[in-house]
């Protein structure tokens, strides 16, 4: 895994396609990806920026939160705004 040879402050994001109840909300059934993605992220002590609940992508009815944000204690730490931007 290419975050294995990561050195220094991190920032991991991307479309992980990965339902889970901590960054999804109450109605989000937990998948094993999603497991073992926290479980890797936890272990490096990365912090999940994505705000709980807060949908991702929207297509119609239909929303999620499937791309997610972790990054290092210190990095969080200064970040001043994680959200979407509406235009």
């Amino acid at each position: 895994m290419a975050i294995e040879e990561a050195k220094g402050e991190i920032i991991l994001l991307g479309d992980f396609n990965a339902h889970y109840l901590m960054w999804g909300g109450k109605h989000v059934a937990s998948e094993e990806q999603a497991k073992h993605l926290l479980a890797e992220t936890d272990a490096r002590g990365l912090v999940l920026a994505t705000l709980k609940g807060e949908p991702i992508w929207k297509r119609g009815q239909q929303e999620s939160v499937i791309d997610l944000t972790f990054i290092s204690p210190d990095l969080y730490r200064k970040v001043n705004f994680y959200g979407i931007v509406e235009e």
